[in-house]
């Protein structure tokens, strides 16, 4: 079995016949947008729905130094119960040299998803790769180009990583202008999604936010069964901004409890029909490999290169009224290996007992869920033992208060983070969207810069901040 409790034959492992000898220039790995699909040298063609949710790639569960995972749905002709997805992985945006290519069927069974592991390339460089729908031998529609990216190799020094991170998109609460807005930038490495990525649990937030002047409707009801779940994830990718930044970069993603419905907390809540329908949902409809096996979550370990990693916590399937973590998770993520760590976590970590890093001080970690933007050293009651940012939300906006000792706190401030972090310290820029607007208007409201070592007060805010933010391009 896999994911979602399907067979296995719902992704393929692909080794090419060789590997890719065209290296990509600095400039070329770095350079394409989400523009349309002018690469391969033809635009998307053929009816919207053949490819409605797009395309998206993330990193596999192993080998990601050496491989990726592409994912698309295709929807046949009516009358048809399946079709076939032709793929294409090149060395180059311009589809020049293909380094592998296949076919594999989307049936009904399996919702019609095809996710694709590509195994065999070259660690550290990017990717291009493009779907096309064929149907009775003949090409009825092609997607727009996305790029992935094999990690870097263990064997080698961690290059410095940039990020962007998000959470909390709600639908009805506005356009994804920030997810625009990182489709348009040509250098981020990985998107990191902390969850929320759905509100299936709510009903009437859109008539709430009326009142506020910044909603949108969202027509789908309170999730209860597959359907309901599928039909959410289905209206959020109607957006195009979110299309094209899943096309534009390669993506990690994680749940939070709105995946599933408000406060879910693992425990015995996992045997609800509900839980299990939205975990099947999301490993349909997310670019990421989801275990068999329901006892398990999806925390993860991620190295980048020889000094960095990323820990990917899961803080809702383990999840009781005490603990966050589970003796499961806190056994597979707990130990340090001595790398510095980029700690990734859907909701804010609390103090010591949340930080399972071997108590390293240059731990940096990135967390969603409170919908206020903020950093904060965290502290084991005697030193500080990691520096935490805080992502604030995509777009859901909410009354959060209690952070008013929080050094750069930032209420009601939709946006995301982008984030440069080496062995030797990170650059934080804060970002901020209009979320009344689709066409990825964002300004850099705040940048921190620390020292790995140093503290937040040393790093924080200057007058600078607007400076920075012009020299490097970075609020248009």
């Amino acid at each position: 079995m896999a994911e979602g409790g399907r067979d296995a034959s719902d992704r393929s492992l692909i080794r090419p016949s060789r590997r890719a000898f065209l290296k990509t220039s600095a400039v070329a790995g770095l350079s394409y947008l989400a523009t349309g699909g002018i690469a391969f040298g033809r635009r998307p063609f053929g009816p919207p729905d053949a490819f409605a949710q797009g395309i998206a790639a993330g990193v596999p569960a192993a080998g990601g130094d050496t491989s990726v995972l592409l994912w698309t749905r295709a929807t046949p002709p009516p009358g048809f119960p399946s079709t076939t997805v032709r793929w294409f992985l090149t060395a180059d945006q311009f589809g020049e040299h293909v380094v592998a290519r296949g076919e594999v069927e989307a049936v009904r069974d399996r919702n019609y998803v095809v996710k694709v592991t590509v195994a065999d390339l070259e660690p550290g460089r990017s990717y291009w790769y493009r779907m096309e729908q064929v149907v009775q031998g003949k090409v009825r529609a092609s997607t727009e180009v996305g790029r992935a990216a094999t990690l870097p190799s263990e064997a080698e020094t961690s290059p410095a990583l940039r990020l962007a991170v998000m959470s909390c998109q709600n639908y009805a609460h506005g356009y994804f202008g920030v997810h625009r807005y990182l489709a348009r930038q040509r250098d981020i490495d990985l998107v990191v999604h902390l969850g929320d990525s759905i509100y299936a649990d709510i009903a009437d937030g859109m008539i709430a936010n009326v009142i506020g002047g910044y909603a949108r409707i969202d027509p789908t009801p309170p999730a209860v069964s597959l359907d309901d779940y599928r039909m959410n994830y289905e209206q959020y990718l109607s957006d195009p901004s979110w299309r094209a930044l899943r096309a534009a970069h390669p993506h990690v993603v994680i749940w939070d409890d709105h995946e599933f419905f408000d406060g879910f907390a693992g425990g015995e809540q996992r045997q609800d029909p509900r839980v299990l329908a939205a975990r099947r949902a999301f490993a349909e409809y997310m670019p990421v490999e989801v275990p068999d096996d329901l006892a398990q979550g999806l925390e993860r370990i991620i190295p980048w290169g020889s000094d960095l990693r990323l820990v990917l916590q899961d803080a809702r399937w383990y999840a009781t009224p005490n603990d966050r973590w589970g003796d499961r998770q806190r056994a597979r993520l707990g130990s340090w290996d001595g790398r510095r760590t980029i700690l990734l976590s859907p909701v804010r970590v609390d103090g010591a007992r949340d930080v399972l890093v071997g108590r390293d001080k240059r731990t940096v970690i990135f967390s969603g869920d409170t919908h206020v933007q903020g950093a904060q050293e965290v502290h084991d009651g005697r030193r500080r033992i990691a520096v935490q940012y805080m992502t604030g939300a995509a777009t859901s906006r909410s009354a959060t208060t209690g952070y008013e000792d929080w050094p750069f706190a930032s209420y009601n401030t939709p946006g995301a983070v982008v984030a440069d972090v080496s062995v030797d310290g990170e650059q934080v820029q804060f970002l901020e969207a209009d979320v009344s607007r689709s066409d990825g208007r964002v300004a850099v409201h705040r940048v921190v810069e620390r020292d790995a070592y140093g503290s937040l007060a040393v790093g924080g805010p200057t007058d600078r901040v607007s400076l920075l933010a012009q020299e490097r391009g970075l609020g248009g």
